[in-house]
């Protein structure tokens, strides 16, 4: 995060141009890490609640909220600190080399 902070002061971003790059990039792995985990924790818990008598059914409406909730936590965290990076000044970015 400190190196493109630091791109993007140099290079003269606007903001609106860093904080698509930043957004991009991480929705893109947010999408990857959601397609890959949700297969796997399909598995695990249908193992899981073999074990049980009584079965509750989840069907893909839990993991595609679970997937969403992950996926809105990441972008919000990237908007935030993008933000503040973008507001901040280019001295200081540039001083904390």
């Amino acid at each position: 995060m400190r190196r493109r902070r630091r791109e993007s002061k140099i290079g003269g971003a606007g903001s609106g141009n860093t904080l698509w790059i930043r957004l991009k990039g991480s929705a893109i792995l947010a999408l990857i890490s959601v397609a890959l985990a949700c297969p796997i924790a399909c598995l695990f818990i249908h193992n899981w609640y073999s074990g049980f008598a009584y079965h509750a059914a989840i069907g893909i409406g839990t993991y595609s909220l679970a997937g969403g909730l992950g996926l809105a936590i990441a972008l919000l965290t990237t908007v935030f600190h993008s933000v503040r990076a973008a507001v901040r000044s280019p001295v200081l970015a540039l001083r904390s080399e």
